[in-house]
């Protein structure tokens, strides 16, 4: 079950009483579908943002030796988690487009699951004290991958318009 599904179950009687009327229920699929991508990339944000911080503090405390170009990596942890929280709201023509099909809602979810799973990766190598190399190779992916999901987004958009 994703995120929109879990949203739709969330659902009090007025709202699903609404649903009902002529129109109005495509508005607030398309408004679930704001709120759930708001909510996932302000986790993903988030996330990224507690990783920054777990660097800083082992780094304070000696956790990761020899790692050179601290400042490099967490301006780009940082870059990213803002990027990300302050991306587009909902990538607006995605979410205007009234009959977005299951299929291409399972891309977008795909995409941001893998991305998830990136997340962890990093927090994997910060972990184990990899190189800053290493992390800001991982980081230029990451942020190359977001780019990806803005691109996916406005694909999804032309294929329904057509």
């Amino acid at each position: 079950m994703n995120g929109t599904d879990k949203a739709k179950e969330m659902r009090n009687a007025l709202e699903r009483l609404a649903a009902q009327i002529p129109g109005f229920k495509g508005f607030m699929e398309r408004e679930t579908r704001r709120e759930v991508d708001a909510l996932e990339r302000q986790a993903m944000a988030g996330r990224l943002s507690d990783i920054r911080q777990a660097l800083l503090e082992r780094a304070d405390t000696g956790g990761l030796d020899g790692l050179k170009g601290l400042g490099e990596v967490e301006k780009a942890l940082d870059g990213l988690a803002q990027e990300i929280r302050y991306a587009d709201y909902g990538y607006t023509g995605f979410f205007d487009v009234a009959k977005v099909h299951e299929a291409q809602l399972e891309q977008v979810y795909a995409f941001d699951l893998e991305f998830c799973g990136q997340i962890e990766t990093l927090d994997g190598l910060v972990e184990s004290g990899a190189p800053a190399g290493e992390l800001h190779r991982m980081l230029k992916e990451m942020q190359k991958a977001f780019g990806r999901r803005k691109e996916l987004l406005v694909q999804v958009v032309s294929e329904v318009r057509k």
